[in-house]
This record gives structure tokens, C-alpha cells and sequence, in this order.
């Protein structure tokens, strides 16, 4: 299984105050923000079973840094498309950001 995502940047121009929900990351109230359209990246996931655990590489380089941020967002995103049956997101998984990205 893979699947490839694009985003780009969000600049907030009035920026909420407090949260209602730490673990999800939820605001108390909202904000107001613009999306840079033409400024991107792009990421993209896919299962590999052969691997003893997760890789990530950006612009075709091994990145240790954001790798265990990244796992675990994962692995939330893997709880929540599982439930109600209690399951896991398939691990390990192969991470790349591919180059070239229009974000500066």
C-alpha cells in the first residue's frame, strides 16, 4: 500500500488563543489564516514489509531528525482509520519527501 500527499504552507494572521484539546492539538477558538497555493511539498508513504523499522529520506537523503515525529503522526492517523476494530496502521513504513519541493 502508498499514497502520496501535497501541502502547502498556512501563515495565521490572527492566531487563536489556548486549546480545548492538547493531544489532538485542538484550538479553543478559531483563527484566521491564508494558504500559499503556489508553495509546496510533497510526501509520500508507502508499506514495506521487509523493513525492520520506519525510514525516512528528504530530497533523497536519510533524516533521523524528523523521523520519530513523523512515525508517530502515523501511527495516530493509523488509530483513527482502524476504529472501531482495534488495529494498528501497518509499520514500518518507508517515508520520502521527494525532490524537488517549490517551498523555499
Amino acid at each position: 500500500m502508498q499514497g502520496t500527499a501535497i501541502a502547502q504552507p498556512n501563515i495565521a494572521l490572527i492566531k487563536y488563543w489556548g486549546k480545548r484539546d492538547i493531544d489532538r492539538n485542538l484550538p479553543a477558538v478559531g483563527s484566521i489564516s491564508i494558504t500559499l497555493r503556489e508553495l509546496h511539498t510533497r510526501m509520500h508513504v508507502e508499506l514495506d514489509e521487509v523493513l525492520d523499522a520506519d525510514v525516512l529520506t528528504v530530497n533523497d537523503e536519510p533524516d533521523e531528525n524528523m523521523l520519530p515525529r513523523l512515525s508517530a503522526c502515523l501511527d495516530r492517523v493509523g488509530l483513527a482509520l482502524a476504529s472501531p476494530v482495534p488495529a494498528t496502521f501497518p509499520s514500518p513504513r518507508v517515508l520520502h519527501l521527494p525532490h524537488p519541493h517549490s517551498r523555499p
